[in-house]
């Protein structure tokens, strides 16, 4: 993975508060784009950084001369900037670890974070055991080689045997389109199916993926996230189960 860091720069615009200075951060043409604060450590001994994002942010602290002068500008900033850098290549590593490949359709919502590829879709369902796979309501996105490889997997057939066994499921009632329920509807050696109607009433959103594609480290086959929805569910229904005398 490549990551590429904003190049910043650092203004000293505002009159210190409580004998602390505060500089701003700044990156784009022009110095256009706010990316956050510096303000000064109260031993001043360097500065607080703060980077800021639309949904986050991030302190780091910079140890260095401060305040910031007309003597020690250039060796402030490039402290700063250095700690900014850093700080934003590690953000980015972890952003890039918990990522989800970005699928136009599926029951997205079990991809563990960090998952490297996966195969989502929107099939038509009936009760009576009719499943239609739309060619143009499925989608296999992520990593350009375990995209491959999660196609050759369906084609070789665990795309028909997953149909089939959702087919089955709806017959016999185990699947049932007005219930809010996550399916285990498919597994081999390679790779596992989840899926989940969202009481739909004519819709079941699948998922699917190869656990050579499970983020680094996982030691499950990557429906934690059904198992514990499956999990809650089944407390939820004791709970609201009446008691014997």
């Amino acid at each position: 993975m490549t990551t590429t860091v904003r190049r910043v720069g650092v203004r000293d615009e505002y009159a210190p508060q409580f004998g602390r200075q505060r500089l701003t951060i700044w990156s784009g043409p022009f110095a256009s784009n706010y990316e956050g604060s510096a303000t000064e450590l109260p031993r001043h001994d360097g500065y607080m950084l703060t980077i800021s994002h639309f949904l986050w942010s991030h302190k780091v602290r910079v140890l260095c001369e401060s305040p910031r002068t007309d003597e020690n500008w250039m060796r402030v900033d490039d402290a700063i900037r250095a700690a900014y850098e850093e700080a934003e290549t590690a953000c980015e590593k972890e952003r890039e670890m918990n990522r989800k490949p970005d699928l136009a359709y599926g029951a997205r919502q079990y991809l563990l974070p960090g998952t490297k590829a996966a195969w989502g879709a929107r099939l038509i369902v009936t009760q009576d055991g009719h499943v239609d796979l739309v060619p143009d309501r499925q989608d296999v996105a992520g990593d350009p080689e375990l995209v491959e490889r999660t196609k050759a997997w369906l084609d070789d057939g665990a795309l028909p045997t997953t149909l089939a066994n959702i087919a089955d499921g709806l017959r016999c009632g185990n699947i049932k389109t007005r219930e809010e329920r996550g399916h285990w509807l498919y597994e081999d050696g390679r790779g596992i199916a989840l899926g989940n109607t969202h009481a739909s009433a004519g819709y079941l959103y699948v998922v699917g993926w190869l656990f050579d594609a499970l983020p680094d480290g996982c030691k499950t086959k990557g429906a934690d996230l059904l198992v514990e929805e499956i999990t809650t569910a089944l407390k939820k229904d004791e709970q609201a189960a009446p008691a014997n005398h």
